[in-house]
């Protein structure tokens, strides 16, 4: 059985722009938008003007990835967060072009640079609030292999917080990136036992 994942994005009223944006930023190809509008009427539950022009859906193709966009419905609740990452993997020559067009109008998390696992890697939040982790791998023979070494618990400290939980497996840096960014807060202390 195979089967088939892709990112699903949701704005508030924006994802028109959102698709174009990203469209043009990643070299992708608009496959289908759908409003809310082009479904025919259902006279108990009328659109106003605003909802038909919303996005019900739009399917963005990039390479032989798949991004999918929604517009909320009109007075739902909308919570923009980081809790969904995309990550993008880009030849070496077109990596810098793609995270400065996401980083146009948002910020780098994480300025592209040389890692352990990558020639090029960083984190952009885009305009939209979404964030991209973009690595790439060409002709890149790594010298070193990460620090890693067999540890029972992390210990992490924040501006107010001593933060400890078990860990069981090998850690490398990359952990410690990710931990950074889908907290975001600051590693001061990294200990074990």
């Amino acid at each position: 059985m195979s089967i088939k994942l892709n990112p699903y994005l949701i704005f508030d009223g924006n994802a028109r722009e959102a698709v174009h944006f990203y469209e043009k930023a990643l070299g992708g190809k608009v496959v289908v938008m759908m409003a809310f509008g082009d479904m025919p009427a259902d006279p108990s539950h009328p659109l106003s003007d605003d909802m038909k022009d919303r996005v019900m859906h739009a399917h963005l193709k990039v390479g032989d990835a798949d991004l999918m966009f929604s517009d909320t419905y009109t007075g739902m609740p909308y919570h923009p967060g980081d809790t969904v990452q995309i990550a993008i993997h880009p030849e070496e020559a077109r990596a810098r072009e793609i995270f400065a067009a996401l980083e146009d109008g948002g910020k780098a998390v994480m300025p592209l640079q040389k890692t352990d696992w990558s020639p090029l890697y960083g984190i952009v939040k885009d305009k939209f609030g979404v964030i991209f982790q973009e690595s790439n791998r060409s002709n890149f023979t790594q010298t070193s292999a990460p620090p890693t070494k067999r540890i029972k618990f992390l210990s992490f400290r924040d501006d107010k917080n001593l933060i400890r939980f078990p860990f069981c497996d090998k850690l490398g840096i990359g952990n410690v990136v990710y931990y950074i960014i889908f907290n975001e807060k600051k590693v001061v202390i990294i200990e074990s036992a």
